[in-house]
């Protein structure tokens, strides 16, 4: 049996890129839609979820979002290059994306994803079984320990983020923000490289 040869991700089309990660996104939204659906009666409604709070959402999900973002950041530069090298994935995927791509994407992978994972497995199976789920959504990083950490450290934050202020909207914010801050840096060292 011949050997499959490893995908080389700078030989696919941005348009390829996009399509994959929206393909993505969209599975994630039919998961969450139909687990709403089936979950429906023992989950809070749909409104209740996204409450809003000035201070929790500018606060606590903007601001910790920013420092959590500040924080992988600082981690990335202190340890091995190798240690949080996802194989060039996301740095492909922003290099894909417009500068105004990457503050769209990033808001329909936050809202899709803290609906799916806070909104619906965590109200119905708990923040630990949620957060468990949310860090190995993230296979890509099962050879990487540290990026499974952080994505696992992730998941409990946010989790816990949605447990004290009981919107959805705080950890939108959060999840936003960290992802644009790292999607804007890894497109900014693609675009210094090239």
């Amino acid at each position: 049996m011949k050997r499959k040869e490893p995908l080389d991700l700078d030989q696919l089309s941005d348009h390829d890129i996009i399509k994959s990660f929206y393909f993505s996104q969209g599975m994630l939204l039919i998961f969450g839609c139909a687990g709403y659906l089936i979950f429906r009666n023992a989950l809070p409604a749909i409104p209740e979820m996204f409450t809003f709070s000035f201070t929790y959402v500018l606060v606590l999900g903007m601001g910790s979002g920013v420092i959590l973002a500040l924080v992988e950041l600082a981690i990335d530069r202190l340890v091995p290059e190798a240690w949080f090298d996802d194989g060039g994935i996301n740095r492909r995927i922003f290099k894909a994306f417009s500068s105004m791509h990457i503050i769209l994407a990033m808001w329909v992978v936050a809202v899709i994803e803290e609906f799916l994972f806070r909104g619906i497995l965590q109200n119905k199976f708990g923040l630990l079984i949620a957060s468990l789920i949310f860090g190995f959504v993230h296979f890509r990083y099962i050879k990487k320990p540290l990026m499974m950490a952080v994505a696992l450290g992730l998941g409990f934050y946010l989790g816990w983020l949605y447990l004290y202020t009981q919107s959805l909207l705080p950890p939108i914010a959060a999840h936003f923000f960290i992802d644009v801050i790292l999607g804007f840096v890894l497109k900014h060292r693609t675009e210094r490289v090239r």
